[in-house]
């Protein structure tokens, strides 16, 4: 069983301490298709089993027309629900379909890194996996996450079946109300051990200490 709720908190964690913002803040970045990211711009991939891989192999998994890709911010509110809704409804651990889901986590970019998640699934199932975005409060904005500063920073995985999640418009981060979203955050957090703990028991298994 890949250990999801393990990588998932830890990056979250390594994420607010290198750029030291709370997880109600957002930071400021576009959504760009056809810009070509620049090589060796990344800190690290790590696959959801802990093995790290480089930047052509995101970008194999880009160009597979069979799938379907979607980036997140693991920081945004709904995303790490969304993650969790995600392989657990549709692609439970210990199941066959898991084979179909993976899960990247990257540092970009190298000189200030974020913590980002990529999500790959197949391309029959973008429609049912953008709804279930919906009601985390997400939405799949065309296009992949861009810094602009001193030169043009991309991120290193480009192709139309690659998109990125956003809050949806109206969505509280976007009212600048602090304590709302960090009520909403501790929500979210809740409902995953809830889900990880029922998928544990159903399998007779250890559930993580949370």
């Amino acid at each position: 069983m890949r250990r999801l709720d393990f990588v998932v908190s830890a990056w979250v964690a390594k994420a607010q301490k290198r750029q030291a913002c709370p997880r109600t803040q957002q930071r400021g970045y576009l959504y760009l298709a056809n810009v070509d990211p620049i090589q060796g711009d990344v800190e690290m991939i790590m696959t959801a089993s802990g093995i790290v891989v480089n930047e052509s192999h995101l970008q194999n998994v880009a160009n597979d027309p069979t799938k379907f890709s979607v980036i997140g911010d693991v920081c945004r509110p709904g995303v790490r629900l969304f993650m969790v809704r995600l392989e657990y409804i549709y692609y439970p651990p210990l199941t066959e379909a898991n084979k179909l889901f993976d899960v990247f986590m990257v540092e970009w970019p190298r000189d200030t890194p974020f913590g980002w998640a990529v999500l790959t699934f197949p391309i029959e199932d973008r429609e049912k996996a953008e709804l279930l975005a919906k009601e985390t409060g997400l939405r799949f904005a065309n296009g992949v996450p861009t810094l602009l500063g001193d030169g043009i920073q991309v991120f290193p995985m480009q192709g139309e079946r690659v998109w990125t999640l956003e809050n949806t418009p109206g969505h509280p981060v976007y009212q600048k109300n602090p304590e709302a979203i960090q009520k909403m955050v501790e929500e979210h957090d809740a409902e995953i051990i809830r889900i990880i703990r029922q998928h544990c028991e159903k399998h007779g298994i250890k559930p993580p200490p949370f």
